[in-house]
């Protein structure tokens, strides 16, 4: 059986549950869009309900945490643009 995975192309979702759950996504290049790619699970369900709460998280770490994801998604999509324009031609 496959495990489950929650997407989400949501920037600062994606960065508070890297907070709350320690741990950083998966990334995953979808139509030129990066989906930040969590497995399931009961944590990560009760993350997901305390960020739509508005939990507070330190304000320094949040913006340091968006920041690198955001590079990193950047980074990610213009590889893939790369790769794809390499194999067109």
């Amino acid at each position: 059986m496959e495990d489950k995975i929650y997407e989400t192309d949501n920037l600062y979702l994606a960065s508070v549950l890297s907070m709350l759950l320690k741990t950083e996504p998966r990334f995953k290049l979808v139509a030129e869009r990066i989906l930040f790619c969590f497995p399931m699970s009961e944590e990560l369900q009760a993350a997901i309900d305390d960020y739509v709460a508005g939990v507070p998280v330190d304000a320094f770490a949040l913006i340091q945490m968006i920041k690198r994801l955001r590079n990193e998604m950047y980074t990610r999509r213009n590889l893939g643009r790369n790769l794809e324009g390499r194999s067109q031609g």
